[in-house]
């Protein structure tokens, strides 16, 4: 009898496993998955640019995630200016400009300490605002390759923009899990150019049919653009006008090449236009995070790595 039971919930078992297995893969929830992984940051969007909310000496700010800047800039609390200022005192006189963009900042240094999610990172010199102007007034969690990428991920960092959020993982062991959980496919690693700006950049070719330009290329997540030389957005601008793709092809360090198109749907906006941008003051072209909304970028000294993501 015992047996015969034991039978029967076995085949039923057997039965059901088909309806459990699906159940069973999923995914956890988002914020459990996140409490597994502290060293991963959850990022929200704000006008095609991926934000986080971090502390600095205690103070909470919401900053873009920058890997087009070395700096954490912030606003001070006695910046009139600032739309976003937040509670930190500029006891210091502003010794120094920075510009992002449209955006300029009067600046003065403190030293204190950062907290990204569960990074805890002591003696991090940060930029406090005192005046700002321009069209765009965020804070800055600068990523570039310099002293605040090197103390906060000194090896490895990923952000990956899944639409309109994102995720930034700060360390080797997150960045797999990253992987594992939002990559579609595998990471293409991009060897990166030796240069003195603090910048990832990456060697490229812009096509419209024929290739039309190829140079250095900047990763810039704190942008929303594509920057393009003068004559390079000229070379363009007929394809531009048919609504006609335009691809950016990179090579890889398989010596394969890696093509990133980009649609009409991508590059024309209803307010603005075109999201391309003519910059007559540089001779390479800035990538921007509107044209990187369904990817993942892994950064380390030598290499950018590029996968597609999905959302869940």
């Amino acid at each position: 009898m015992r047996s015969r039971a034991f039978a029967v919930a076995l085949v039923v078992g057997l039965l059901l496993l088909p309806l459990l297995l699906p159940l069973l893969r999923r995914p956890a929830p988002t914020q459990v998955w996140l409490r597994r992984h502290p060293g991963v940051v959850p990022l929200y969007v704000e006008n095609g640019v991926y934000l986080c909310t971090l502390r600095f000496d205690g103070a909470e700010a919401d900053c873009v995630v920058d890997t087009g800047s070395p700096h954490l800039l912030l606003a001070g609390r006695s910046c009139r200016s600032c739309d976003d200022p937040t509670s930190l005192r500029v006891t210091k006189t502003p010794t120094e400009t920075l510009a992002y963009g449209s955006q300029s900042s009067r600046v003065a240094w403190r030293v204190g300490v950062l907290r990204v999610g569960a990074a805890r990172v002591p003696d991090v010199r940060a930029a406090l605002t005192r005046e700002m102007e321009g069209e765009t007034q965020y804070n800055i969690l600068g990523l570039a390759r310099g002293a605040l990428q090197r103390a906060l991920a000194p090896r490895r960092f990923a952000v990956a923009m899944l639409g309109d959020r994102g995720l930034l993982a700060i360390g080797a062991r997150d960045v797999r899990a990253l992987r594992r959980r939002h990559y579609a496919g595998r990471v293409a690693r991009v060897p990166l150019l030796r240069s003195a700006r603090p910048m990832y950049a990456v060697a490229g070719a812009l096509r419209a049919g024929a290739a039309v330009w190829s140079g250095t290329v900047l990763v810039d997540t704190g942008s929303n653009f594509l920057s393009c030389p003068p004559r390079v957005l000229d070379a363009l601008r007929p394809s531009l006008d048919a609504h006609a793709p335009i691809a950016l092809e990179l090579r890889t360090v398989a010596g394969d090449a890696l093509t990133l198109t980009f649609g009409p749907e991508i590059y024309r906006h209803a307010a603005s236009g075109t999201l391309l941008l003519e910059d007559d003051e540089t001779d390479v072209v800035v990538l921007g995070s509107f044209f990187m909304r369904h990817l993942a970028l892994e950064f380390d000294d030598e290499h950018l790595g590029i996968a597609r993501v999905v959302a869940e």
